[in-house]
């Protein structure tokens, strides 16, 4: 149809091997690997508005490792080559059932 593909968003959820697993996968142009480790650090970012000049705070991916390691017990690990990036969440199920209250 000659019509480009815009931005996907993929979510699923799994039951794996006693892990609740989330995989949020979209379509953009990937993440280098050797930024992998800086994009859980506070105020890193590569969002950049040209029109405004204005720079992402680079806080969403540092909440998300918080809540997942530290309040979940879990973890989370991305992956990425140049048709996305795939982020996959594992959280042990116990924590998800009854709220993870123990």
């Amino acid at each position: 149809s000659g019509r480009a593909e815009g931005g996907r968003i993929e979510v699923v959820a799994r039951n794996e091997s006693g892990y609740c697993v989330l995989e949020v996968i979209d379509n953009g142009p990937g993440i280098s690997e050797d930024l992998f480790d800086c994009i859980f650090d506070p105020g890193f970012s590569t969002k950049f508005d040209p029109g405004t000049g204005e720079m992402s705070a680079g806080l969403g991916l540092v909440h998300v490792k918080n809540i997942v390691e530290n309040h979940c017990g879990g973890h989370i690990r991305v992956d990425s080559d140049s048709s996305g990036a795939r982020f996959t969440i594992k959280i042990p199920a116990e924590r998800m059932i009854g709220g993870g209250r123990g």
